[in-house]
């Protein structure tokens, strides 16, 4: 229903007042302490539990946005990231969308997820299903 009033693809679930990121790098964690936390990244989570609450921390200090696939306005994540300015969106199967993702844009003013660039091999596999005839179906 939010998709369908808004026109958008993603649903805020803190408001921090963050600008936005154009051209970001897409990062993908599956437990909370995989690897350090790119600057101006768009960091990507399964869930929006008490174990991602230090890297969602972390991603505030480093200007990021966090995309969790699971979650609401009161779960755990969020409510503590609104302590620490915490950007946070909620975009079910992100994973899956967002799956070969490289560079990505946030607006926060218009809640819009834009995806600039796709790995060569997402690129080739959407090339194979155009020419396959498989992508108009």
């Amino acid at each position: 229903m939010h998709e369908e009033i808004t026109g958008s693809n993603i649903k805020c679930l803190i408001d921090s007042g963050h600008k936005g990121l154009r051209d970001g790098p897409v990062v993908f964690f599956n437990c909370a302490n995989e690897h350090p936390v790119p600057h101006n990244s768009i960091i990507v989570i399964p869930n929006a539990s008490p174990d991602f609450e230090m890297l969602a921390k972390k991603a505030s200090e480093q200007n990021c946005i966090v995309i969790t696939e699971t979650g609401g306005a009161l779960c755990h994540l969020a409510t503590v990231g609104r302590e620490f300015g915490l950007q946070l969106y909620l975009l079910p199967d992100a994973r899956r969308i967002l799956k070969g993702a490289v560079i990505a844009s946030v607006s926060t003013s218009t809640m819009q997820l834009t995806v600039s660039d796709y790995s060569g091999h997402e690129l080739e596999m959407l090339l194979k299903r155009k020419m396959t005839g498989m992508h108009y179906k």
